[in-house]
């Protein structure tokens, strides 16, 4: 058993150095990331219930009852905390343990069942995370059925090589749709398994809109907000095929059921929501956050243009014969024409064409 800390919480693991699926519990310091966004949009919320039905280790929820409870930014109504392995509960309790006092113990919730068993024998809640190790499709019916109007969903998908086209076959059998191995594989990835959990929520005539899409490490992380049946055909509207064009690295909607899609052609994020976030970070402890701040910072900036796609700065100068420009020079150039994007640092989102961006080079 090891003690460790991960932002201003410490809690015990037993976890080993090497992760994989076979571990009935483990720790994975490298989605610290993920978790510090969970944090800060629980923070955003007012009395939420909250459900983690794949709880591991029980760092989430520590970290939520000291880095956000104890200081009295959120106060839940409940804490619900759920893992099939026997080993994960036991060592999640022993964590939340560490933060006596912080929460009163009849508002939080153990139990080692299956995670959609766990949200359908629920109640329901304002926030559910689903964090599985590979695809989230198992969990999304429970998961938009036990969703309260208005509640937030967090989803990540680990299964970053199908969404982002290197098993092609892989994308169509889980995610219906037709990917594209290209420079925005991330960007089309992302909104993919976007479009994939708005189908589930219409079944259940729940419009569920894109608050915050990350492409990070080797996972995607998106938080939704739940709307109710009104929205859904506008959801709808905006799921659509796109043609791609590596020789000019554009994408354009298209209307050819043999191109890349459908996919979500909305925007990925919700620029008052990312503000919210950035001001809650700022008000916590700005060193536990100061990655999620830089990057929300990044996503901020790419909220300034709602274009499809971006331009990879390496490619573009390649494809224009002309000497590498570092992205800062570009952004330079383009002033209002051009902001960055968080999925790589040497991209560059533009309303111009390359024919515009040719001209002005």
């Amino acid at each position: 058993m090891k003690e460790l800390q991960e932002g201003a919480t410490s809690f015990v693991t037993d976890s080993s150095d090497k992760i994989s699926k076979e571990m009935p519990v483990f720790y994975n310091p490298v989605m610290k990331l993920n978790r510090d966004l969970s944090l800060l949009v629980i923070a955003s919320m007012k009395s939420p219930r909250i459900g983690l039905p794949m709880e591991a280790s029980g760092i989430r929820a520590a970290r939520i009852l000291n880095e956000i409870i104890a200081p009295g930014i959120v106060t839940p109504k409940m804490l619900s905390i759920n893992d099939l392995s026997k080993e994960a509960i036991s060592l999640a309790k022993k964590n939340v343990a560490r933060q006596q006092g912080i929460f009163p113990s009849e508002r939080i919730t153990f139990s080692q069942t299956e995670a959609s068993l766990f949200l359908k024998q629920s109640r329901g809640f304002d926030y559910i995370d689903i964090d599985p190790f590979g695809t989230p499709n198992p969990f999304l019916d429970a998961t938009v059925t036990r969703i309260a109007r208005n509640g937030i969903i967090a989803v990540t998908a680990t299964d970053t090589s199908a969404l982002a086209g290197t098993y092609p076959n892989a994308t169509k059998r889980k995610y219906w749709a037709t990917p594209c191995r290209c420079w925005a594989m991330h960007e089309i990835g992302l909104r993919i398994l976007i479009r994939k959990v708005q189908l589930v929520g219409t079944q259940h005539d729940k419009a569920l809109i894109p608050l915050l899409s990350v492409s990070a490490d080797h996972y995607y992380r998106i938080f939704f907000r739940c709307e109710g049946k009104s929205q859904v055909k506008d959801v709808l509207s905006k799921h659509s095929h796109i043609q791609v064009n590596e020789k000019k690295m554009s994408i354009k909607i298209s209307e050819n059921s043999t191109d890349p899609g459908p996919l979500w052609i909305g925007p990925m994020h919700d620029k008052e929501f990312v503000q919210s976030l950035i001001n809650i970070g700022r008000k916590l402890n700005i060193s536990t956050f100061h990655d999620s701040l830089e990057l929300l910072g990044v996503i901020k900036d790419e909220c300034k243009i709602e274009s499809l796609g971006f331009f990879e700065t390496n490619t573009l100068s390649a494809l224009m014969k002309i000497t590498p420009i570092k992205r800062e020079k570009w952004l330079e150039l383009l002033g209002k024409h051009g902001c960055r994007t968080h999925i790589t640092p040497m991209g560059i989102k533009s309303d111009l064409s390359f024919s515009e961006l040719s001209k002005l080079v």
